[in-house]
């Protein structure tokens, strides 16, 4: 099923009452809140405001060190050709969307990460021999036109949305950055948000999707009607939204907002290895990493 087939099927009535929303809205502010007057006394002052991006929540449900790390900084060793693979689908999708087809995937994917300034992917691009880029960007790019291609511009799709939700007196920002946001309010559609993945299907996605859902919500007042992933070759794995969603998107919030202020404040971090060893700033030095272990990394 293509992405407009799907949209076809995506129920027009709002999901979950207005007034459910705000209520959770209030909801999840007071638990924050109660969380940073736990802690605040052993923070320092210029950590305010803290951020909770969708990918250091991630981070957090895998490895506590790693978050740590990565909120340092300093980059880790990801997957070369896994990062490149889902840059290039992000890029594909984008000009699907806005442009049409991707006809020459090579040619057009160098103009696209030199329009945006990804020199570190460029460079590993231009490092592959001919053959093993095609090999990687041809199929891709014929997936993106085969789900993508045929949405009605009634739909007004828009690529990389932003979505935040500011809590406890600007004390804590959630945000995140949605690959596809179609419809909504202003459209007369139902509001649908899909996230473009290049790797395996994994419980952490659907847990990203769900959170996306809540930050649109309590952006717009409004809970969108439907999220989905999308992944190369597949239909869109889609959930209706509905309050049960956003209620345990918001308990897996406040969750982690409270341990990010524990960390902050100088507590030890788990370590629990994995596949994002990988990637790990940390890696070289905790006795817990696991390096001979792959996977992907498509953000």
């Amino acid at each position: 099923m293509s992405i407009d087939a799907w949209l076809r099927t995506v129920p027009t009535e709002v999901p979950v009452a207005t007034e459910d929303v705000a209520a959770l809205r209030q909801e999840l502010d007071a638990a924050v809140a109660a969380a940073v007057c736990a802690i605040e006394a052993h923070l320092d002052p210029d950590l305010w405001p803290v951020r909770l991006p969708k990918a250091r929540l991630a981070d957090l449900t895998q490895c506590e060190r790693l978050a740590l790390a990565r909120s340092a900084g300093e980059a880790g060793t990801i997957d070369g050709i896994a990062a490149l693979r889902g840059r290039a689908l992000d890029h594909f999708v984008a000009h699907q969307l806005v442009a049409g087809r991707v006809r020459e995937p090579l040619a057009d994917l160098v103009s696209m990460l030199t329009a945006a300034g990804d020199l570190a992917s460029l460079e590993l691009l231009e490092g592959l021999p001919e053959h093993t880029a095609r090999e990687l960007l041809d199929p891709l790019a014929a997936a993106v036109a085969d789900s993508w291609s045929g949405i009605d511009a009634s739909w007004a799709p828009r690529v990389e949305s932003r979505a935040s939700v500011v809590l406890a007196d600007r004390r804590v920002v959630c945000s995140g950055v949605i690959d596809v946001e179609l419809g909504g309010v202003a459209t007369g559609l139902p509001s649908v948000l899909v996230e473009v993945k290049s790797g395996r299907p994994t419980a952490a996605h659907q847990h990203e999707v769900y959170l996306y859902a809540l930050l649109v919500a309590c952006r717009d007042g409004v809970a969108p009607g439907a999220v989905a992933r999308w992944y190369p070759g597949g239909e869109p794995s889609a959930t209706p939204v509905s309050f049960g969603m956003l209620d345990a998107a918001s308990g897996r919030l406040v969750a982690g907002a409270r341990r990010w202020l524990e960390l902050l404040a100088g507590d030890p971090p788990a370590e629990h290895p994995g596949s994002w060893c990988s990637w790990c700033p940390d890696a070289a030095v905790c006795p817990s990493a696991v390096t001979d272990r792959g996977g992907d990394h498509d953000g």
